[in-house]
């Protein structure tokens, strides 16, 4: 019965197509979980679309911020990408969405990150939240309600 069970979740799981995530940040920002190496961050923002490629591996957010911690992969780069990576693709880098004036800052390295939180006075207790625990979470709650697609 419990295999039958797990079978079902599954089942509903795909017709639902929950098999690729969306965690809506805000009204303009979301996050696309769409495999191992495919977590991006996008947004829109005074007329103008912004994209964080892969792979987004943590992020925080209050009503005024938002912050991304990007490990680069370089298997989901578009040919259009022209970001600078000015210490390498094997770093990790942070970005901050200004929300109120609609900036896009990154990507930036720890010490760059901890300035200009200082510089815009972003609070100490947004802490970065990986991307798949929030899934996991998403999910656990999805899955515990009895709602149809």
């Amino acid at each position: 019965m419990k295999s039958i069970s797990y079978i079902l979740i599954l089942f509903v799981l795909n017709a639902c197509n929950l098999s690729d995530e969306i965690i809506k940040i805000n009204a303009d920002w979301q996050i696309y979980y769409e495999g191992k190496h495919n977590v991006i961050a996008e947004g829109r923002m005074k007329g103008r679309y912004y994209v964080i490629p892969c792979e987004v591996v943590k992020y925080c957010h209050d009503e005024n911020f938002i912050i991304v911690m990007q490990n680069p992969q370089r298997e989901c780069f578009l040919q259009i990408d022209t970001i600078d990576y000015k210490y390498g693709l094997n770093k990790v880098y942070y970005w901050i969405v200004l929300n109120k004036s609609g900036k896009l800052l990154g990507p930036m390295n720890i010490e760059e990150l901890n300035r200009t939180r200082k510089l815009y006075k972003i609070p100490d207790q947004l802490k970065l939240e990986t991307v798949f625990e929030v899934i996991r979470y998403e999910l656990r709650q999805i899955q515990s309600t009895k709602i149809p697609c």
